[in-house]
């Protein structure tokens, strides 16, 4: 169980992608001073590609402002991993509004190239980068590091995701861990962890399962220590709990439900 915890931690790590990194920006050449925000009247000229030339202007105040949530369409569809490797790839896969923040926050450029190194980051940075990302782009940031070998999940897996991280704010869990609560982060990144390994259909299970150094049956185990906890939000409450009574609930519902020492070693 020990392990078994200690991997899903790592394997959740992705959703603090930059809260993780060291907080103290490696030496560059160029850091991205936060005092002299870019013109927001002009898009920055390297800003890789979006769908159209001309995004909507929007007030000097406003460009700077996280993307108003309530004016996004509700999402649907499978959820597919982003590509953390490539800046064009990544900024590709933004919504106008988003990249519209990052112009009018700091350096586009190095903004997007922080997703593929984090540890280039300040905190600051961090900060601005997240404010910037949508909730549905924060999703696909953590799930990238779960499902990176399974590619587009399927709708349903997609929907039983959706629902079951709705509760998850993945925003505040990244800049808790900026602020250096790590409590709060581990929580948030060990409850969508476990409830998306617990919605992956079979064929996606059998691709993830594997790369994550799991066995076919911890899947039900998983779904076994959700269910015994009262779903995510009673698996979230038991580990927020105080002192060891938290973890020693969790044991108990993993070994209950088979999920042993050998979970998450192969063996």
């Amino acid at each position: 169980m020990l392990k078994f915890l200690y991997l899903a931690f790592l394997v959740a790590a992705p959703v603090i992608l930059l809260a993780c990194s060291d907080p103290t920006p490696v030496p560059t050449s160029t850091p991205a001073p936060t005092a002299t925000p870019v013109p927001t009247n002009t898009p920055a000229p390297t800003a890789t590609p979006v769908p159209t030339n001309t995004p909507k202007s929007a007030p000097a105040t406003a460009s700077t402002e996280r993307p108003d949530e309530s004016a996004e369409k509700p999402v649907s569809g499978g959820i597919a991993p982003l590509n953390m490797e490539d800046p064009v790839a990544i900024a590709s896969e933004l919504s106008e509004s988003e990249l519209a923040c990052l112009a009018g926050s700091a350096d586009t450029d190095r903004l997007l190239q922080l997703f593929i190194s984090p540890e280039l980051a300040s905190p600051e940075e961090q900060i601005q980068l997240i404010e910037c990302l949508e909730d549905e782009t924060l999703l696909r940031i953590f799930l990238t590091g779960i499902i990176g070998e399974t590619g587009t999940l399927s709708e349903e897996t997609s929907a039983c995701i959706r629902a079951g991280t709705e509760g998850i704010d993945l925003r505040s869990v990244m800049l808790a861990g900026i602020g250096g609560d790590e409590q709060t982060a581990m929580v948030g990144s060990m409850s969508a962890f476990f409830v998306s390994l617990a919605c992956l259909n079979e064929e996606e299970w059998e691709t993830a399962g594997p790369a994550l150094d799991m066995d076919v049956s911890d899947q039900e185990s998983m779904q076994c220590v959700l269910e015994e906890l009262g779903g995510p939000e009673g698996l979230a409450a038991t580990l927020e709990t105080e002192g060891e009574a938290g973890f020693l609930a969790l044991l108990g519902a993993a070994t209950k439900c088979g999920l042993d020492s050998d979970a998450g070693t192969g063996g």
